[in-house]
């Protein structure tokens, strides 16, 4: 595990306590900053080569004889929402790969509690910038008999006609398709420096029904009852509460920057997954799949003013803003 602080306990009961307690003291800044999370305190981890490490500290080269290395983790928090901005170098990373954002995780990873998780993966091919944007079922990790993470296939979901090809036994993960892989971002949707670095911001928005559930409102409709409480169990089978949106869907929406007006928007629902498909606190994650004989180099940088955290007062209205990774 990437643990930053080695007190992933010390976190996990400062983060309980703010959700029960009226938040009434501020912490000094010398004990926020021990305490604040990261993917540096990471809960789940498919990364046991380090290939996002070398993503992002130079590249990483799928020089081995596995047709697909795969690697994924995650924050140790639950989160409704936060903004991903990935960048890629594009003179350093040849071949076919993704660099992918993964949120909205729900389940164990267990053969009895999958993983469903929506993802925007973006990459660099043929000279241009490509994305795809899908909602996975079915997904199993660790907790599973068979690790869907890190299997030899190019993709999570591998069907009975796919086994020969990938090698790999058959799964009942399942793909639901917004944006196919692989679609050319629109012009407008993206930077590309003359440095070769090519920037993807993607904003995330969680909707209930038509409205937008902002900082501004949040308190409002947690009143209203648009956001409500559920159980939750984690992978270690502890049950917490988690906020859930009400008819909750997601607007992804690549831009050029974090301040641009507008750019390419698609939406996650019910209506193009599954009637099940619900919005609610997970954890989020990072996602890298590279092509053998591949190289990629680039970050995942998420912005600590865009995450959407209900660690609240009950009786009180201040709603904090976890300001969780610094990179």
């Amino acid at each position: 595990m990437f643990s930053k602080f080695g007190k992933r306990e010390e976190a996990r009961i400062f983060y309980n306590t703010q959700t029960i307690n009226t938040l009434k003291v501020l912490l000094s800044s010398a004990v926020a900053a021990a305490l604040v999370f990261g993917f540096a305190g990471c809960k789940t981890d498919e990364d046991e080569d380090g290939i996002i490490t070398q993503i992002e500290k130079g590249g990483y080269t799928n020089d081995t004889d596995v047709e697909y290395k795969r690697a994924y983790i995650s924050t140790a928090t639950k989160h409704l929402a936060a903004d991903c901005e990935i960048t890629i170098d594009t003179k350093k990373s040849t071949g076919k790969y993704t660099m992918g954002y993964i949120f909205n995780q729900i389940g164990k990873g267990s053969d009895d509690k999958p993983y469903s998780f929506c993802e925007v993966g973006v990459r660099y091919y043929n000279k241009k910038p490509q994305y795809f944007i899908s909602y996975y079922t079915g997904v199993r990790g660790k907790k599973g008999t068979v690790n869907d993470f890190s299997t030899n296939a190019g993709d999570f979901d591998v069907s009975e006609s796919e086994t020969e090809k990938w090698g790999v036994e058959a799964n009942s993960a399942k793909e639901y398709e917004i944006v196919k892989s692989w679609t050319d971002i629109p012009a407008g949707s993206y930077t590309l420096g003359d440095d070769g670095i090519l920037k993807v911001y993607i904003d995330l928005t969680v909707l209930s029904g038509e409205t937008e559930i902002t900082k501004d409102n949040y308190g409002e409709y947690l009143k209203k009852g648009t956001i409500t409480e559920v159980d939750d169990e984690d992978e270690d089978g502890t049950t917490t509460k988690v906020k859930r949106i009400t008819n909750g869907s997601y607007k992804v929406t690549l831009k050029s920057s974090s301040d641009a007006a507008s750019g390419t928007s698609k939406v996650i629902s019910n209506s193009n997954t599954l009637e099940s498909f619900v919005v609610q606190e997970a954890k989020l994650g990072k996602y890298a799949m590279v092509h053998k004989d591949a190289t990629v180099s680039g970050t995942w940088n998420f912005p600590k003013d865009s995450y959407i955290k209900a660690a609240y007062a009950p009786d009180s209205d201040i709603i904090i803003w976890e300001q969780e990774i610094h990179n």
